[in-house]
Parts: C-alpha cells; sequence; structure tokens
C-alpha cells in the first residue's frame, strides 16, 4: 500500500537561526553520523528573482477544488505557516539552529494525535536532519512513536539520498503491538534532471515482517523549467518519503527542482508478501506559464488540475481568508503518516 503523505504540505514560523520542528514522533540517531547539521536554513533554491528585480515564492498550489498547500514567510522567505489541503495547518518557529513546527489533528470522531517535527539544516540551508514524535488516541487505540530521518545533496543542490527509521508502541483491539519502520531512497539527477527515485521500505510488527520497493522514473520534454522550481510531478514522487519532504520541497528546504519540466513518470510498486499485488502506475504532466516565465498552472495526478500562485516581499505573510476560516477542518481526510503506517499493520495483521 502506499503511504501518500503529500497531502500535508506544511507551514513554518520564523526568528533568526532556525532549526525547524513539526508535531510526529521521537528521534532515531542510527542514521545521523555522516550528516552535515551545522548550518542554518535558508530557502534560497526557492526564491524566484524575475528580470525586472522582483523577488517571488510559491503561495500556492492549489487544484481546482482549492485542495493543495498555502504559505506565509517571513522576511528572510522562510516559512511561517502551512496550511495543508484543507485539513490543517504547521506553524513554524525557529532558534539558533534548529526549527521546530507543531500540528495537532483533533476530531470529535476520532480523538488527537500531536505530531512533532525538528529540522536541521545544512550549510547549504536545506534539510538535512529531521526528528519526529507522536502520541495518539481514539476510542479502538493509542500509543506512541519517534524516529529520525537524514537527507544528502549532491554539489548542485538536488536531494540525493534519505535514510530513516521509526518505532513505537500501540494498544489496539485490547492487544499491545510493537513496530519498527525504516526507509532508504537515492535519486538519480542527469543533467540537472531527477531521472529515477527508489525507495525501500522494511516493517516489522511484532517478529512479522513485509517490505515495500517502489521505482519511479521520469522522462523530459524540451520545455525548460526557468526558475528550477518544485513541481506537483516531483512533489507526488517523493510523497512516498515520510510526507514533509513533498510538502517543504515548494519552500526550498529540501533542494532545487529540475532543470527542464518533467512530462510523463512511470512507478512501479513491488511488495514481499501476498497482501499487496505489484503494480505500476503512468503519469503525464503538462504546463502553462506567465509571462515571467514562472509556473502557471500543471496538470499531474490522474489529470488534476493545479494553479500555483506567487507571494511578494509585501504579500508574503498574508494568508488568504479563506484559508484562515478554513484552518482547522478536516475536509481532506487527513491522517498522519504513522497512523497511515499503523492501519497498513493493523490491515496486513489480519492478512496473517
Amino acid at each position: 500500500m502506499k503511504t501518500k503523505f503529500m497531502f500535508i504540505l506544511c507551514t513554518l514560523s520564523a526568528l533568526a537561526l532556525p532549526v525547524l520542528t513539526t508535531s510526529c514522533s521521537d528521534n532515531d540517531d542510527d542514521n545521523n553520523s555522516n550528516v552535515d547539521t551545522s548550518g542554518t536554513p535558508s530557502t534560497e533554491a526557492a526564491v524566484i528573482t524575475t528580470d525586472d528585480g522582483t523577488q517571488l515564492m510559491i503561495q500556492s498550489v492549489l487544484d481546482r477544488y482549492g485542495n493543495g498547500v498555502v504559505y506565509t514567510y517571513n522576511d528572510r522567505w522562510l516559512p511561517l505557516t502551512a496550511f495543508c489541503w484543507g485539513d490543517y495547518t504547521y506553524n513554524f518557529t525557529y532558534s539558533s539552529s534548529k526549527a521546530l513546527a507543531v500540528v495537532t489533528f483533533e476530531d470529535d470522531d476520532y480523538g488527537y494525535d500531536d505530531e512533532e517535527f525538528t529540522f536541521q539544516f545544512n550549510t547549504s540551508g536545506y534539510i538535512s536532519k529531521m526528528e519526529v514524535t507522536e502520541k495518539f488516541e481514539d476510542e479502538y487505540e493509542s500509543g506512541s512513536g519517534s524516529g529520525s530521518c537524514t537527507y544528502k545533496y549532491d554539489a548542485d543542490g538536488h536531494l540525493t539520498e534519505v535514510s530513516g527509521s521509526y518505532s513505537g508502541k500501540e494498544k489496539y483491539d485490547g492487544d499491545t503491538y510493537n513496530w519498527t519502520t525504516s526507509l532508504t531512497a537515492t535519486l538519480t539527477w542527469t543533467n540537472g534532471d531527477l531521472t529515477k527515485f527508489s525507495r525501500t521500505e522494511k516493517d516489522n510488527e511484532d517478529g512479522y515482517t513485509w517490505t515495500e520497493l517502489d521505482t519511479t522514473t521520469f522522462e523530459y520534454g524540451s520545455e525548460e523549467n526557468a526558475y528550477k522550481q518544485p513541481t506537483m510531478a516531483y512533489s507526488f514522487a517523493i510523497c512516498e518519503l515520510y510526507g514533509e519532504e513533498s510538502e517543504l520541497m515548494f519552500t526550498g528546504l529540501f533542494g532545487k527542482g529540475t532543470a527542464m519540466l518533467p512530462a510523463s513518470s512511470n512507478t512501479k510498486y513491488t511488495y514481499s508478501d501476498d497482501y499487496d499485488d505489484d503494480s505500476s502506475h503512468t503519469e503525464q504532466y503538462s504546463y502553462t506559464k506567465n509571462t515571467d516565465n514562472t509556473i502557471k498552472t500543471e496538470v499531474a495526478e490522474d489529470g488534476n488540475l493545479y494553479t500555483y500562485a506567487y507571494a511578494t516581499m509585501d504579500t508574503r505573510s498574508i494568508m488568504p481568508e479563506w484559508t484562515r476560516s478554513a484552518t482547522g477542518t478536516t475536509g481532506n481526510g487527513h491522517k498522519s503518516l504513522m497512523k497511515k503506517l499503523r492501519e497498513r499493520r493493523r490491515a496486513h495483521a489480519r492478512a496473517k
């Protein structure tokens, strides 16, 4: 099953030298030994400077129903908030070298799910380490989890390696379960374009194990990505990671986008057990542009049309009125990454 966490494109808040934290699960340092965490956050990779000298940042990427992500920024173009998919808002604060983002999901029918992420940065200002903790409870289950993830980049500012792990304990239907999840991914870049994304996820619940391998390949046409903007095509591919990657990538905190605009992709899913069937999925992408050569619209993910809007320094901190009034709703049925993993484990356990 796919772990789509894409629908939490996040918001951040800033002081000076940031560490970024978001609510989710605790930390695990097994894969952090060779990762640079000595820097401070920078979104320079995503700041667009047009021919007339105007600076722009992506303010929102929304489909025709208003689903997507909306950002606000401080005067350093660091995210203050990210309102995601009509469901939840990330609020970011910054300290000397880290950033903290906190999200609480509450529903009278579900219960609560508190997540907190802490981010650290390399010397280029990109996120190089994420730590996460989560606590949750509803009428059927309760528990907690924690983990960490590291990120590496090439000299051109492209994300190339991801490695992370989570562990936790939960009570479900009167029983207690212990589980671990690990994930590794490689991103292959050729002439400034992402050509291959490979992800391996391994899960273990009280000795019952299964593995999922996803591989996405991209094809490109002749359309240049003038400002190397992150695109929904790129975002949906890496949403199979932990989620923050695809949500924060539009802010430049996970490096640069592709040199050309993706024209198509093919993803193959391979599973180690009989619960899920191996499958593949092909997407086609198309774009229109504004007069300044920024992306105006993108057709992606099963033919959905997404419209890009941009903030100037004067409008960077303004969130649309409809967004503010919608904050806290659960119209898109958001589920945290760990809840998705829990549901997947439950399904596998029932299929044993």
